[in-house]
């Protein structure tokens, strides 16, 4: 292998030997290259020189993610995406300002000549260009100065895209008046349903035009529910930055305004190309509201960066690709979930409002036959009664945990780390006196409410950002009685109700594992 490495570094480019020479690039990272095609980059932002193989594997490279796109896309349907001008045409709707081609000098005669458009200042963008390489901003002073700049545009690249130049909203630009900030919102299409995955702010630098990361620009993970910003910002050289260096703005816990609109709106766009499972999708907010910027590819490398962790399996598990490859031996490994039913382990506690979580698991483990009719059961493990079932090629991880209500975070920790199951694949059955008997509620995330369980596992997984399943047991108690009340058992006629419920809770938790939290809370909610 040593050969070979010596051998690829003569025979790389310029500028990647300088590249390497800078940032003490060794033979490790030339390997890693050969035999995987990871960027130079990404292994330096990945921290991939103190990682194991294997963990290596966990991460989107976007070598791994072409794979992964030319087998859930069509390849019409990519082109539409990556073709800039193609996609402007696609969704010119969600656009809401006029483009046009620039790919001769008869073109830009017509540019020059076109009424209202041009105004003064223009964007221009190669069609098939990406990370913010070769826009430019056309200052047209005069028609002889904007034809100059044209067909200077021509001698550089073939085919241009010219666009009226957007105007962000107060909101969005706070953070830098400089560039247009926009939001990366990344949405996967499958079976009807869209999840939105992994969004990101990009906001650009002081004197800079574009706000890309590869161009100098600053990016930080929005969660997807809620539009607040949940980590600091960080550049491509692995800066990281509490507050942006230029206004002095901070990122984290910072709310992106009109959040629920721009869910709806890159729903429809996304399905305009059903074709296509995966796409980013660049948008910036406007005095009228969102607008498109443009689609893309959706690389992986600020949502990586910023959570600190890689993103590959859960990514495969969400676009269905049931088997994923296994980064040790490339065998095929199954999508899996972790399913906590909350309660309190003995005798005493059973048939208790607080063990309606048991009581939903025990019915699911029920329901689920495993081939050649054997009944799944529970065995004693670690922290916890452990059940394997499988449902539609999921495996679903049932546990009911052994160390009492408010420690229950010690049991979903061990085993989230256990069976390296993601907390987007975790899903916690509670009681919720807030409800009434009979009602079930599913949230992908939210405050524990008071309730130590849900108290414990948000303190020891460091985050809020977890799907729960809430069964309603009704709040019919005096001031003081709460406990007494929730370690107390249904009366029959609550029973009633109970029973129609954690049937319909049963069901939800497959939709859950096979349709995703969405199609679930809309189906049973």
């Amino acid at each position: 292998m040593n050969l070979y490495v010596a051998a690829y570094r003569l025979l790389l480019p310029r500028r990647y030997r300088r590249y390497l020479e800078r940032s003490g690039g060794n033979e490790d990272m030339v390997r890693e290259t050969l035999r995987y095609g990871t960027f130079f980059e990404e292994y330096r932002l990945y921290g991939f020189a103190g990682k194991s193989d294997a963990e290596r594997r966990e991460y989107l490279t976007d070598a791994v993610r072409n794979r992964i796109c030319r087998r859930i896309n069509s390849r019409k349907g990519q082109l539409t995406v990556e073709d800039k001008w193609l996609c402007y045409n696609t969704f010119k709707d969600f656009y809401k300002r006029d483009a046009v081609l620039l790919g001769n000098p008869g073109d830009a005669e017509q540019i020059v000549h076109r009424s209202p458009f041009p105004a003064s200042q223009m964007v221009a963008k190669p069609v098939d260009g990406c990370g913010g390489r070769g826009v430019r901003l056309l200052q047209a002073g005069n028609a002889d100065e904007l034809r100059r700049q044209l067909e200077s545009l021509l001698s550089e690249h073939p085919r241009w895209i010219v666009e009226q130049c957007i105007v962000q909203a107060d909101a969005m630009a706070r953070w830098n008046t400089d560039t247009v900030n926009t939001v990366r919102m990344n949405t996967i299409l499958r079976d009807g349903h869209i999840t939105h995955y992994t969004p990101f702010i990009l906001v650009g630098r002081k004197g800079s035009f574009v706000n890309n990361g590869a161009q100098g620009g600053l990016f930080a993970s929005i969660d997807a529910a809620s539009g607040k910003i949940i980590t600091d910002a960080f550049d491509e050289a692995g800066n990281r930055f509490e507050r942006h260096p230029d206004s002095d703005v901070p990122f984290r816990d910072e709310q992106i305004p009109q959040w629920s609109d721009l869910l709806k709106i890159t729903d429809e766009m996304a399905h305009r190309l059903p074709d296509v499972t995966y796409i980013g999708w660049d948008m910036a907010l406007t005095p009228d509201g969102w607008v498109c910027v443009e689609a893309n590819k959706g690389e992986f490398v600020a949502q990586q960066t910023t959570l600190g962790r890689g993103l590959r399996r859960e990514f495969e598990t969400i676009v269905g690709l049931h088997h994923g490859v296994s980064p040790q031996n490339n065998e095929l490994t199954s999508m899996k979930y972790l399913i906590v039913g909350l309660g309190n382990i003995g005798a005493e506690y059973d048939g208790t409002r607080h063990n309606s979580g048991f009581m939903v698991l025990d019915r699911l483990l029920k329901a689920c036959t495993r081939e050649g009719g054997e009944k799944p059961t529970y065995v004693l493990d670690r922290h916890a009664y452990r059940a394997e079932v499988k449902l539609k090629g999921r495996t679903l991880v049932l546990i009911r945990p052994t160390t009492y209500m408010n420690l229950s975070g010690k049991a979903v920790q061990y085993w989230l780390q256990k069976e390296k199951i993601g907390i987007e694949n975790l899903l916690v059955i509670v009681d919720d006196i807030a409800l009434p008997v009979g009602k079930i509620r599913m949230k992908k995330q939210g405050s524990h409410g008071g309730h130590n369980g849900l108290a414990n596992i948000e303190e020891l997984l460091h985050s809020p950002n977890y799907c729960r399943l809430r069964i309603g047991v009704g709040n019919n108690f005096g001031q003081g009685h709460q406990i007494d009340y929730v370690l107390g058992r249904f009366s029959d006629e609550e029973q009633t109700l109970l029973d129609p419920a954690l049937d319909r809770a049963v069901e939800a938790v497959k939709a859950f594992a096979t349709l995703g939290p969405d199609r679930a809370m809309n189906m049973y909610n």
